[in-house]
Order: C-alpha cells, then sequence, then structure tokens
C-alpha cells in the first residue's frame, strides 16, 4: 500500500497537518 509510504513523511509535524486536511477530501471521494 502506498498509503503508509506516504504517512510516514506526514508525521515529521506541521505537514501532518496540512497533509491530513488534503488527505481528508480525497480519501472521502476514493473510498464514496
Amino acid at each position: 500500500m502506498t498509503t503508509s509510504k506516504l504517512f510516514q513523511p506526514l508525521q515529521m509535524g506541521d505537514l501532518e497537518l496540512k497533509n491530513r486536511i488534503v488527505l481528508a477530501p480525497m480519501t472521502r471521494g476514493r473510498a464514496g
């Protein structure tokens, strides 16, 4: 799963919050 690779760098700090907001709608579209 490529998601695990993307989540690794997200834990760096502020990037996690930024990516979370960007991934929020992306995950919704994929799941839906």
